[in-house]
C-alpha cells in the first residue's frame, strides 16, 4: 500500500522502459529509434516520454497499446496508467487510478476448509459495511445495520480479521481489499448453503421491500452446453465491472461514500431436463 491507503502501481513508462531492454536483449542492435518505429511515434517524443519530461495523449496510448500487440484488457490497463500519470485534470487522474486499482486486486479464492469458517452470509456483508460513511467496527452497530444478534456480530466480525478478510489501511481504517472468491465446480456443502441463505434474504426482499429499493428479472434464453462456461465468465466479469463503474460513478458524481448495503445476486441453471442426465436416471 502506499502513502494513505493507495495502492503501488507501476508507471507506464517504466512498462516502455522494460519492453525497450527486452527487445534489446534479444537483438543487441535494437535501438531507441528503432522502439519508436516500431511504435509509430517520433524518436525524440519517446525519449522525452520515457525520460518523464512528455506525456502522452489517450489517443497515443492507444496506438501503441495495439502496436505492441496487448491484449485489450493490458490495453485498457496502459491506457488508464498513462491517464493516471497524463490525464489533464485531477478527477480523470484519480478515475483512472480507480480503475487501475481496482483490476489490481488480486482474486483470492477461499479452499472449502477456510471457506466453512465464514459461509454463513453476514461475513460477507460485513466486509462490504466497511465501504459505508457511517461504518463503526463493534458488534453493536453491525448487529444493528444487519438485524443480527450482537454476539453473531462480534464472532464473525472476530473471523474476519482473524483470517485477514478485513484489514486496517495505512490510515486506520478498516477496510476489504479485493474480491473473495469460493472454488469453482467443486460440490460443496458449505458453498450450497451460502448460496440458500442468500437466496432466502432474495425472497424476503421480494415479498418485503419496497419496489423503488429493489430490481428483480428474470431471461430465459437457450443455449449450446459448451457455452455455460463461457456464460459463467461473462456473469464474473459483470459483477465485477458493475462494482467498479458504480464506484467510478460515485467519484464522477461527488456523490461521497456509499451510505447503504446492496446484494446482486444472479443465477443461471437450467431448466429443461437434459437428455443425457434423464437417460442416467432411467437406466438407474
Amino acid at each position: 500500500m502506499g502513502k494513505q491507503g493507495q495502492m503501488e502501481v507501476p508507471s507506464y513508462r517504466a512498462l516502455l522502459r522494460d519492453e525497450l531492454r527486452s527487445r534489446a536483449k534479444a537483438n543487441p542492435s535494437y535501438s531507441l529509434r528503432a522502439f519508436a518505429r516500431d511504435l509509430r511515434i517520433d524518436p525524440s517524443q519517446l525519449s522525452g516520454v520515457m525520460r518523464g519530461s512528455h506525456g502522452l495523449s489517450l489517443t497515443r496510448a492507444r496506438r501503441i497499446a495495439k502496436s505492441l500487440g496487448m491484449p485489450p484488457d493490458r490495453a485498457d490497463d496502459f491506457c488508464d496508467l498513462v491517464q493516471m500519470e497524463d490525464g489533464r485534470s485531477p478527477l480523470l487522474r484519480s478515475l483512472a487510478r480507480s480503475r487501475v486499482e481496482a483490476r489490481s486486486f488480486e482474486v483470492r479464492t477461499l479452499q472449502d476448509d477456510v471457506f466453512r469458517v465464514v459461509a454463513d452470509w453476514q461475513h460477507f456483508a460485513i466486509r462490504e459495511l466497511c465501504g459505508l460513511s457511517t461504518f463503526r467496527a463493534t458488534p453493536k452497530w453491525i448487529a444493528r445495520r444487519l438485524n443480527i444478534a450482537e454476539l453473531e456480530a462480534r464472532q464473525s466480525w472476530a473471523r474476519l480479521v482473524r483470517l485477514g478478510l478485513v484489514v486496517k489501511d495505512a490510515a486506520g481504517r478498516w477496510i476489504s481489499e479485493g474480491y473473495v472468491a469460493t472454488t469453482d465446480g467443486v460440490p460443496s456443502a458449505s458453498i450450497r448453503s451460502f448460496h440458500s441463505q442468500v437466496l432466502e434474504k432474495a425472497r424476503r426482499s421480494l415479498a418485503e421491500d419496497d419496489i423503488g429499493t429493489k430490481s428483480f428479472s428474470s431471461v430465459f434464453f437457450a443455449l449450446h452446453s459448451s457455452q455455460v462456461d463461457e456464460a459463467k465468465r461473462k456473469i464474473v466479469d459483470f459483477r465485477r465491472a458493475l462494482k467498479r463503474e458504480l464506484a467510478e460513478a460515485r467519484s464522477l458524481q461527488r456523490l461521497g461514500a456509499p451510505d447503504r448495503l446492496y446484494c446482486l445476486n444472479i443465477q443461471l441453471f437450467g431448466l429443461d431436463r437434459n437428455e443425457a442426465s434423464r437417460r442416467s436416471k432411467e437406466k438407474s
